[in-house]
């Protein structure tokens, strides 16, 4: 594969967001024509999926660098390299982890609908996840909702209700609601909360999305109570089938995906075979723009 434009070929994976571009090979250098027309495909399509790229560690920080500054992990039991937060459903002995696991309830809470870094300031531009190790009977999925298209569907009333509103991220949140002790408390003391908007213009297609998360611990000056309901709502709005593309994983797939516009939930952790993805994070150059 040579890695020119002329090679490459593509398909949409959903009708409101995603696509698939076929005829590179991440593993070797991009020409900057190839990464400008995947960068392209990125800020339109939100999510872009790439087949048969069994890359190792090196490669994928490589690759994940040519979209900017790489955030390191923050959960240091999960990497090995600072840069490469690995989710994976076995122990340090290479075995599928039992039921009443630690960290398989910590991987439980990504199957809640969420953005990756939310809770940081910056907040993370995008992910890049890379299918190392996958199922061979037990299905392993992804879901991606598109927070553009949601937000156009949303009234003109409750755009505006929802414009200017600050929503208070906190990992921690999502952690206790799973029941999550798997992360040390030195660790946990590092996750402070952080403010996002609600509403805020994509920094680079300009178009108006939801931040939404289930990071969110609360809203800005308003009761708890309530601006989790608010939350809450939106969610339930939100996840409408219209606006998701679900994604089964196969061995070496590898996609990027827009952190800016787009939620994501695993549907669960494997309980018999190896489920094993190597993430790598780009950390947005700026803080989101309210509208």
């Amino acid at each position: 594969m040579s890695n020119c434009l002329e090679d490459i070929k593509t398909k949409k994976l959903h009708p409101q967001i995603g696509l698939e571009i076929s005829g590179v090979e991440l593993s070797q250098e991009i020409p900057d024509e190839v990464f400008s027309y995947i960068l392209d495909a990125f800020n339109k399509y939100a999510v872009v999926l790439f087949r048969n790229q069994p890359l190792n560690d090196k490669q994928q920080i490589t690759f994940s660098r040519l979209f900017g500054e790489l955030e390191p992990t923050s959960i240091m039991k999960a990497a090995t390299n600072q840069f490469i937060y690995q989710i994976s459903n076995i122990d340090g002995y290479g075995k599928v982890l039992p039921a009443d696991s630690k960290k398989r309830a910590l991987l439980e809470v990504n199957t809640n609908w969420h953005i990756d870094s939310s809770y940081k300031s910056p907040p993370a531009l995008a992910s890049i996840l890379s299918a190392r190790q996958i199922p061979i009977f037990e299905s392993s999925y992804t879901e991606f909702c598109a927070l553009i298209p949601a937000y156009e569907d949303l009234s003109d009333n409750e755009k505006q209700t929802l414009r200017g509103l600050i929503c208070i991220h906190d990992y921690n949140y999502s952690l206790n609601k799973k029941n999550a002790t798997g992360v040390p408390q030195n660790e946990k003391d590092t996750l402070q909360p952080c403010e996002q908007p609600l509403v805020h213009k994509h920094s680079d297609n300009g178009e108006t999305s939801l931040y939404l998360s289930s990071h969110i611990s609360s809203i800005k000056g308003m009761p708890v109570n309530k601006g989790r309901k608010i939350v809450d709502d939106l969610m339930k709005t939100c996840i409408n089938p219209e606006h998701i593309y679900r994604h089964e994983w196969q061995q070496d797939d590898l996609i990027i995906w827009d952190n800016r516009c787009v939620m994501h939930r695993s549907t669960g952790v494997p309980y018999k075979e190896v489920r094993r993805a190597h993430r790598t994070t780009i950390r947005c150059k700026m803080p989101l723009v309210a509208v």
